[in-house]
């Protein structure tokens, strides 16, 4: 750092398997107006060319430096780059996003102004060229989720805080979007012994984040660039490979960390019931989800059995119970919409037939024009064969001829 001066603040920078993005997400962080920062790319066991190209970025840059460590999930290769910090301010930042060049400078002003161990900046939601799908999820992120429109608690801290935060959505429960006291951050990471942890770990973090947090503040300014339809969120495509199904696997983990936790700090639970259930909620509706939509079919009692792993016997049965009822609802749907269908069908299949016999009518009524023009023909022709019609045509050819002079001298 140059004249020796500690660095106002680190951007951890995490990537698995997102080569097409991570230039860019580190360039947005080397091109920031602070220039006293230091910048960690954390290598999450990728398998494209992901590490080389965070390499290639640090020859670029002294600030950058990079760790690669095996594929352990976010909250592990968090967890590894929080240890390089030297900073007293940390903000992360997800590969396939970007920073407004005044992010650190503003965040780390407010921060200090404000005297925040955490602080939450605005967001802006960008979609990725071609997304497609999931708008109404779109549409509730950015009008809802990054809205900042309610209002933090007056005692931005302790339970309050974080019932605020899971019951009420007062503030988003993302680990990015945020700069903290790097401190603050370790306290929360005090008791992590390197589990695996894919999914939900934006909620566990934050849980924890909150337990320590004595000043929670926040500031419109949009700061955070959040690329929407390249992520895990918007993704359809079925999972079926066994690494994968491992990791999302691990989903009701979550849950089981944060109790423990909880009771290593002898944390008043009872008073923040209300955000755990909210909490259990959320990590429930993500094990429905992977189940019913994204798991395989075949591979579903695979998944099964690595959430039984980390599900109490009453917790497992409550989750197999739900999911027999969210799959008897989509069945409901799914025949409803069947019947719909047929409705249309037999709709449009009432339509061509009333069509048909329109089509039927008006070729009789042509058939019958065609049949009176043919008798008027054969009369025709009949009457100009006849003797009489050859000799009254003088005469016709006279009346004709007196016309045409009465008409002229008219």
């Amino acid at each position: 750092m140059g004249g020796g001066q500690k660095p106002r603040a680190a951007v951890i920078i995490i990537s698995y398997n997102d080569e097409s993005h991570i230039e860019r997400a580190i360039q947005s962080v080397c091109d920031q107006t602070e220039k006293q920062i230091e910048i960690i790319c954390v290598n999450d066991g990728s398998t494209d060319s992901t590490y080389q190209r965070m390499l290639g970025k640090a020859e670029q840059d002294e600030r950058i430096r990079v760790i690669t460590k095996p594929s352990g999930g976010a909250l592990s290769a968090r967890f590894e780059g929080l240890k390089q910090v030297t900073s007293d301010y940390t903000m992360f930042l997800d590969s396939d996003d970007v920073l407004h060049p005044d992010t650190v400078k503003e965040a780390c002003d407010a921060a200090e102004r404000l005297g925040a161990d955490v602080l939450e900046f605005g967001v802006r939601l960008v979609r990725e060229e071609n997304s497609s799908g999931a708008e109404d999820f779109a549409k509730w992120l950015e009008e809802e989720y990054f809205s900042q429109k309610k209002d933090i608690p007056e005692a931005a801290q302790g339970p309050e805080l974080i019932n605020a935060s899971f019951v009420h959505c007062v503030m988003p429960w993302n680990s990015w979007g945020k700069l903290y006291q790097t401190q603050v951050l370790r306290k929360a990471l005090q008791f992590y012994q390197g589990e695996w942890i894919s999914l939900c770990e934006d909620k566990f973090l934050t849980l924890m984040v909150l337990c320590h947090a004595t000043h929670y503040a926040r500031i419109k300014r949009k700061l955070y660039e959040y690329t929407f339809g390249s992520g895990l969120t918007t993704t359809t495509i079925p999972i079926s490979a066994p690494d994968a199904i491992k990791r999302v696997g691990t989903q009701w983990h979550i849950l089981k960390l944060a109790r423990e936790w909880l009771d290593r700090l002898e944390y008043p639970q009872d008073k923040i019931s209300p955000a755990m259930t909210s909490f259990k909620q959320g990590v429930q509706n993500d094990v429905m989800h992977f189940l019913l939509v994204r798991i395989a079919p075949e591979k579903r009692g695979e998944y099964l059995s690595w959430l039984s792993k980390y599900c109490t016997e009453e917790e497992y049965r409550d989750l197999m119970c739900e999911a027999i009822r969210r799959q008897e609802e989509q069945i409901r749907q799914r025949d409803e919409l069947i019947r719909q269908q047929q409705a249309q069908i037999e709709g449009q299949d009432e339509a061509i037939r009333q069509q048909q016999a329109q089509i039927e009518q008006q070729q009789a009524h042509n058939e019958q024009l065609e049949a009176q023009n043919r008798a008027l023909s054969e009369s025709f022709e009949c009457i100009s064969n006849s003797m009489s019609w050859r000799m009254t045509k003088p005469v016709r050819f006279a009346l004709d001829t007196v016309k045409a002079v009465l008409h002229r001298s008219k």
